[in-house]
């Protein structure tokens, strides 16, 4: 409390979303809380209320305040002077304040506890004391990246689909904004990638997000690339795009020759050395190819879980 100029206003005005109200501010080290209590609404022709309104309660994180603004008024204005809000959720908040002293003082507080904090340590997530409920559920086992990248057939332990784990992003050092550990092509090593993301915006290479279960085909996430107005380019990047569109493949491989369309011609047409007029095979129905590609993957008779497999694919 020792950057807390000022722990509670009384008779302070909040105004938001077009509502004006009078309640008491307290300003504690994380949180602005503002509280009032709603005037009750009379139903009974006695003019008693009929049911006892409760307190509402305003809690506004430090952290999540954008922009705050001090605006002073003159005594002889008779406007009182008031503290907006800003708030990264788009909330809007005006506070007006009977004294202007108070004003300053709560002002000061908050650029206090927002701005000048010093060390991570002192956010409000450190010093957090979970309810009861809360202390029951262990937050950091509710997702695991190895089991989900396992759920997609991405494991050490399974047969190599084109893809592998990088640890590369173990400390959040390489890039700040992605997980700590990146799906990539099994064709790239770390040295590839760590070249390839200075060519990204905020070093945000393309890393895996969905993986096709039958085609392997695949859906991966990056930010812009660093092209510039004299049109730079990067090998590595786009030896790396290049691994990406080689990992997923079809049913049938472009390169098997009984794959490919048979040409018909006549012996007229061969022994008079006319072209030969190629005709295109009988293809089966997509649906239909589909149906059986999907129903032949999926060969297990575990427990099913909404999203661990595609049937209804599109």
């Amino acid at each position: 409390m020792e950057r807390t100029r000022i722990a509670r206003v009384d008779d302070v005005k909040l105004v938001r979303r077009g509502e004006q109200v009078e309640g008491t501010l307290h300003l504690t080290p994380h949180h602005l809380i503002f509280c009032h209590t709603p005037s009750p609404n009379v139903d009974e022709p006695n003019g008693h209320p009929q049911h006892r309104t409760k307190p509402r309660e305003l809690w506004i994180t430090y952290p999540i305040i954008q922009t705050c603004t001090l605006r002073l008024t003159h005594p002889a204005s008779h406007h009182p002077s008031s503290i907006r809000l800003r708030c990264r959720d788009f909330t809007f908040v005006c506070l007006c304040f009977p004294d202007e002293k108070k004003a300053r003082d709560v002002y000061d507080s908050i650029k206090a506890w927002t701005c000048k904090l010093g060390r991570i340590e002192k956010l409000y997530a450190f010093s957090y004391q979970p309810q009861a409920p809360e202390k029951e559920v262990n937050g950091w086992d509710l997702y695991d990246a190895r089991r989900e990248w396992k759920r997609l057939g991405i494991s050490e332990k399974d047969p190599d689909k084109g893809w592998r784990i990088s640890k590369i992003n173990t400390n959040y050092g390489f890039s700040p904004t992605y997980p700590a550990l990146l799906a990539v092509p099994s064709a790239i090593s770390d040295n590839t990638l760590n070249y390839a993301g200075r060519y990204r915006s905020r070093v945000r290479l393309p890393v895996l997000t969905y993986l096709h279960p039958v085609n392997n085909c695949s859906i991966t996430r990056s930010s812009q690339p660093l092209v510039g107005v004299r049109g730079n380019r990067s090998i590595q990047d786009e030896k790396l795009l290049l691994a990406i569109f080689s990992t997923s493949h079809s049913n049938q491989s472009p390169t098997d020759p009984s794959s490919r369309p048979r040409s018909r011609q006549s012996p007229r047409s061969s022994s008079s050395g006319s072209p030969t007029q190629v005709v295109p095979p009988d293809l089966p129905d997509p649906e239909t190819l589909e149906d059986q590609m999907i129903s032949r993957s999926s060969s297990d008779d575990g427990p099913k879980v909404y999203g661990a497999q595609q049937h209804n694919l599109i």
